[in-house]
């Protein structure tokens, strides 16, 4: 999920990075799935199997990282410089492991949590565009405006294509 403003109501500092983000290859699939991150920060992949993994992650078609991890226990940190949508996938013969990692150049984004709600505390007044993406429906859009206060809502329904 992810808030841009059109026409931000005020300055915002900079995004200061998340935390860091882990990427775990466990049972051959990663953990989790989909997550968020801000520009700047660190991802760290790890591996809970006893077998080749090759993590290969882009934003469209370019390379982000390309790491072989051929033993269980190693951890790899990479900084996350640019924004976009990392497509993950192992390239050691594991074709049905995935995942994503969106990375924003601003503070304001979240994964939905297993019942499909999300929050994004902080958001300063003002009009914004809200995105959500789902991997198999695409992306939807809405207008939402934040004053300050009140919560603002907003529902997104996919369907399929």
């Amino acid at each position: 999920m992810s808030v841009k403003a059109r026409k931000p109501a005020r300055v915002i500092a900079p995004a200061a990075p998340t935390p860091r983000v882990t990427l775990n290859q466990d049972h051959c699939r990663y953990v989790p799935h989909v997550q968020s991150a801000t520009k700047g920060s660190q991802i760290t992949i790890t591996s809970a199997d006893d077998t080749l993994h090759n993590i290969n992650g882009g934003i469209n078609g370019r390379s982000v990282f390309n790491i072989a991890m051929p033993v269980k226990g190693m951890r790899v940190s990479r900084p996350l410089r640019q924004a976009g949508r990392i497509q993950v996938h192992c390239d050691a013969g594991h074709t049905w492991m995935s995942a994503y990692v969106a990375v924003f150049d601003h503070p304001y984004h979240a994964v939905t949590r297993a019942n499909g709600r999300f929050s994004l505390p902080n958001v300063p007044p003002g009009t914004y565009t809200i995105k959500a993406w789902h991997e198999r429906f695409g992306e939807r859009s809405a207008r939402l405006t934040v004053t300050a206060g009140t919560a603002a809502t907003s529902d997104f329904a996919f369907t399929p294509r």
